[in-house]
């Protein structure tokens, strides 16, 4: 999700002109000016979902998890009001991908609570880095990691 003016520099690949925008016209969640650091990950959000394909997305819903995986298909985009406390005008990216699933392959369900000790490894309430990517998090949305196949 990007704000409408920062769309502009997202589309024609220009970080450094997106992050000058961001860190001048935009706050945080917590109502912070962004670092450039920040301004950056955000640039990063809407190209991972933009061009994932063939990864798998988890998502964590209190004790279940879920999972789906991205298709080649083409990116399409939505300007509408910010779903969340802002409600700015903003442009939203959505990716196609395979129906979303609570279960394994094997149709046996996912959940939290049973995966071994070191999956855990302290990452509940956080987004889990993996494969190098990012997870995507923002306050007040649900939580993603997507699982790089390369």
């Amino acid at each position: 999700m990007n704000a409408i003016d920062a769309q502009r520099y997202w589309e024609v690949n220009d970080r450094e002109g997106y992050m000058s925008s961001r860190m001048a016209n935009d706050t945080t969640a917590a109502g912070k000016k962004p670092t450039k650091a920040t301004a950056s990950r955000w640039f990063n959000l809407m190209t991972t979902v933009a061009e994932t394909s063939g990864d798998v997305w988890i998502h964590k819903d209190e004790d279940e998890l879920w999972w789906m995986t991205s298709r080649n298909d083409a990116p399409s985009f939505e300007m509408k009001k910010e779903p969340i406390a802002r409600e700015r005008e903003v442009v939203i990216c959505h990716k196609p991908c395979e129906h979303w699933s609570n279960k394994s392959k094997k149709g046996v369900p996912l959940r939290w609570n049973e995966l071994h000790g070191r999956q855990l490894d302290s990452r509940s309430g956080r987004d889990i880095p993996v494969s190098g990517q990012p997870g995507l998090r923002r306050r007040h949305q649900k939580r993603y990691i997507r699982v790089s196949r390369d």
